[in-house]
């Protein structure tokens, strides 16, 4: 189900960059070309994007292993267990040739990406810091 929410926003991101007017093309380039590698520029970095994808799998190896003796986790295991996946999607789509044209990402495209990438760190942070120690010990 989550994958499911998670893949319907990314074609949303997608559908919407594909709307932008051809006037968005003449503003000129943004300041930073590449977002992803450029961890000094303003989009995603290196850095935050490794912390991100070792928060999402710490969050599902506890959550997982919490689920082995609390049988009422097994489900959010299931569910949350595709969170590092759909990071790794985002941030291979937002670094790679995933764009409407077949090329790389437009500067929109990687900024849309981007974001969804830091709201799935965000998610996984969030759902961590819910997890009740006394039942999930850290």
């Amino acid at each position: 189900m989550r994958t499911l929410l998670v893949l319907i926003s990314l074609l949303l991101v997608v559908a919407g960059a594909a709307g932008c007017n051809k006037d968005d093309a003449k503003k000129g380039p943004a300041p930073q070309d590449d977002l992803v590698n450029n961890p000094t520029g303003t989009g995603l970095g290196i850095p935050e994007a490794k912390r991100g994808l070792e928060i999402c799998d710490h969050f599902v190896e506890r959550l997982c292993a919490c689920a082995k003796t609390d049988p009422s986790l097994a489900d959010a295991c299931r569910l949350q267990s595709s969170m590092p996946a759909a990071l790794r999607m985002q941030l291979r789509a937002a670094d790679g040739d995933d764009g409407l044209d077949g090329g790389p990402p437009s500067k929109r495209e990687r900024a849309e990406l981007e974001a969804q990438a830091r709201k799935t760190i965000n998610a996984c942070l969030r759902a961590d810091g819910e997890l009740d120690p006394k039942v999930c010990p850290r």
